[in-house]
């Protein structure tokens, strides 16, 4: 006994009690039982395989924590899947009411919206796919945040006969997702609030740069000027008295304007302004500078980043000048993988520092 596909389902065989010859209409009652036989072994395997298939449906179903739904075209019902349940406390049943019943638990804001977005997919039969994300209406009365989508399936005649697809419930997910935008809005924020801060200490003390140095410099400048109009003798010696202070304020000036914008940066890259950065140091001879460094590394950070890292270097090397008695520093900027690693210490009054 074979299938359509030639392939051997099973054997069927006589006994006579004597050696004979089976008659024609012997053959034809053993044909018409072959036949049978087929039929009724193709149609156990066939049940078999839909057992296995909806078995498998089934588990893949729970498995996915989806609601899945079914909806026929023709007939207008609507089939949902253990998930429905689960998820949203409704029992799964053949709606009689087709689509009304699942677009009546719609949100009244969402509803036409959704149901547009729908009809237009089912008549279109083009689109691949429908997606949209609506809040759905639970057995409990809240509304969850769900995420709905559905595949068209063709009959014979090439016209959509049934859309099948799921519904998940992302409310979690976008509780989350607000949670993770509000600490990232917050953390801006605050970076924000420290780049102002910032701003006002570099501003409060440039201003006080240029009212204690500067300031005092050229009023003493003009003082000497002012002498040297009615002192005929120490003219002179006034005058050069006070270009040495006008120079004075000139390289003060110029120092001011060399902290706020470092031009090296852009032009020589992080490594030669520290080492720039170094040689002013030294030239005070208040400290023993050393600087440390893994080669290539600008090519590992972009500019940004390392105008920021020379703001660090310069904003902690003016405090070790000014504030930490200290006689050697030492600056390390060294690459591990693809992470940077800045290191600024000093053997100032209290005791070794690390940034």
């Amino acid at each position: 006994i074979k299938s359509a596909q030639d392939e051997v389902l099973a054997s069927i065989a006589t006994y006579y009690r004597h050696a004979t010859s089976p008659t024609p209409t012997q053959l034809q009652i053993l044909e018409r039982v072959q036949n049978l036989l087929k039929v009724i072994i193709e149609n156990k395997r066939a049940d078999a395989r839909i057992r296995i298939s909806n078995e498998r449906y089934l588990l893949a179903t729970r498995a996915t924590n989806d609601a899945i739904w079914d909806y026929n075209v023709s007939s207008d019902s609507l089939y949902h899947g253990d998930g429905y349940a689960n998820i949203f406390g409704h029992r799964p049943l053949r709606s009689p009411e087709g689509l009304d019943d699942w677009s009546s638990k719609i949100h009244a804001d969402d509803r036409e919206r959704v149901k547009r977005s729908f009809n237009e997919f089912m008549l279109s039969g083009t689109h691949k796919h429908w997606e949209s994300e609506y809040r759905f209406l639970r057995a409990d009365g809240r509304y969850a945040l769900v995420y709905d989508r559905g595949f068209l399936i063709f009959n014979q005649e090439g016209k959509v006969a049934r859309i099948v697809g799921s519904m998940q419930d992302i409310t979690e997910r976008k509780h989350l997702e607000k949670q993770v935008l509000k600490q990232e809005l917050d953390r801006q924020k605050l970076v924000a609030q420290a780049v102002v801060d910032a701003q006002e200490k570099e501003r409060a003390e440039i201003g006080k740069e240029l009212h204690d140095n500067v300031n005092q410099i050229l009023s003493t400048a003009k003082l000497y000027l002012e002498l040297a109009r009615s002192d005929e003798n120490e003219r002179l010696n006034l005058i050069s008295r006070s270009t040495e202070n006008i120079f004075d304020a000139i390289n003060e000036i110029r120092a001011i304007s060399r902290s706020l914008v470092p031009p090296s940066i852009g032009d020589l890259g992080i490594i030669e302004s520290i080492k720039d950065l170094m040689e002013n140091v030294r030239a005070t001879k208040k400290l023993h500078a050393e600087f440390y460094y893994t080669a290539g590394i600008d090519s590992l950070i972009n500019e940004k980043q390392q105008l920021m890292l020379f703001r660090i270097i310069q904003e902690q090397v003016n405090n070790v000048l000014k504030h930490a008695e200290a006689t050697n520093l030492i600056i390390e900027l060294m690459v591990d993988a693809s992470i940077v690693d800045l290191t600024i210490s000093d053997n100032g009054t209290h005791k070794l520092r690390d940034l």
